[in-house]
């Protein structure tokens, strides 16, 4: 952080003059926070006290709004609004929490991470390089047997480049 150093004597300074950081240094410090919060309420009531019905209104739905955006994904608004008998609200919306998960299943045994909203199966992929497809009859991974990389170049198939799937030219 850059010094910003003044010639004024403490007596001198201007609410201006001084960054956030000098203040946020005092008043939680020095312990003049219980006069910080005294001004920020007076101010606040002085505010509200000068807007119209309409003016308190959008600024109490705005910062509602950006708190649920902010601080809340989808599911816990809408568990929200459905807590607090909303649930047309909701349903008017559209989203079901099945359309976090990316798409259905295609296999009955496979169950859905909660956290990242994908379908896991019940046994992990193996990750031996080997190609596998999901047996959901027997439960298991099937080999696809031998992978077999692409060996036709692109000037096999009629381009004008000769690039191989070995990265050769």
């Amino acid at each position: 952080m850059e010094k910003k150093l003044t010639d004024k004597s403490a007596d001198e300074l201007v609410w201006t003059d001084l960054g956030n950081h000098a203040y946020h240094h005092w008043l939680h410090t020095r312990g003049y926070s219980e006069q910080f919060d005294l001004l920020c309420e007076k101010i606040c009531s002085t505010v509200i006290d000068q807007l119209s019905e309409e003016d308190k209104n959008d600024i109490i739905k705005n910062k509602i709004y950006s708190d649920l955006r902010d601080h809340h994904h989808y599911g816990h608004v809408a568990n929200y609004a459905e807590t607090m008998g909303q649930q047309s609200v909701v349903e008017e919306v559209g989203l079901k929490p099945s359309d976090f998960t990316g798409c259905k299943s295609k296999f009955k045994s496979w169950k859905i991470d909660l956290e990242t909203g994908t379908w896991e199966p019940p046994i992990p992929n193996p990750s031996d390089g080997k190609m596998y497809h999901w047996d959901d009859d027997t439960q298991e991974w099937v080999e696809e047997g031998d992978f077999k990389p692409i060996s036709r170049t692109i000037s096999d198939i009629g381009g004008g480049f000769r690039i191989n799937n070995n990265g050769k030219q």
